[in-house]
């Protein structure tokens, strides 16, 4: 599998920016495909101006990961770029072994509607938890892990994702 990605840079502010390209998960999500097509043609038309970034890749690379360890059945929460999993309410811990209450949170994380938590999947094994960036590549090497209680994160940031074997192009386009 190949793989394209681009970046764009834009002197645009955010909110500037939004107002050309609205992004959804929704069904209207191709309109998103559509505003972000059209302000393409605005770049190639002359009418936008952004610095490029266009990595063409071989392959999948590497999704980042990382671990959380669970001690106990004691109050515990974890955490995934921002978003908290919190033991007793979005899981079940009371009486149940580590090795229960991994299983519970990956399926937590799993069955998560929190995009933050979505970027990542997990499983788990004798009271580890293991989650892994759904993207390959750098990216999820920023997704942030936090832990407390009976759970501990083994690291703060999850590592070793990787690139796919790749070509970068850099231009201006005005």
């Amino acid at each position: 599998m190949s793989r394209i990605r681009i970046w764009l840079d834009t002197d645009l502010t955010q909110p500037g920016l939004e107002g050309k390209i609205v992004l959804s998960d929704s069904d209207s999500r191709w309109e998103s495909v559509r505003d972000v097509i059209n302000y393409c043609k605005g770049l190639s038309n002359g009418d936008e101006g952004a610095r490029a970034n266009i990595m063409l890749g071989e392959g999948d690379g590497a999704g980042a990961s990382g671990t959380f360890t669970i001690a106990s059945s004691g109050a515990q929460s974890v955490t995934i770029n921002g978003a908290t999993l919190t033991g007793g309410t979005d899981y079940t811990i009371a009486n149940l072994s580590a090795t229960q209450i991994a299983a519970n949170i990956a399926e937590a994380i799993e069955d998560s509607t929190d995009s933050r938590i979505q970027a990542v999947r997990a499983s788990s094994s004798a009271g580890v938890v293991t989650v892994t960036a759904n993207d390959p590549g750098l990216i999820g090497n920023a997704y942030t892990t936090t832990a407390t209680g009976a759970a501990s994160a083994d690291q703060s940031v999850l590592a070793d994702g990787a690139e796919a074997t790749q070509s970068i192009y850099k231009f201006n386009v005005s």
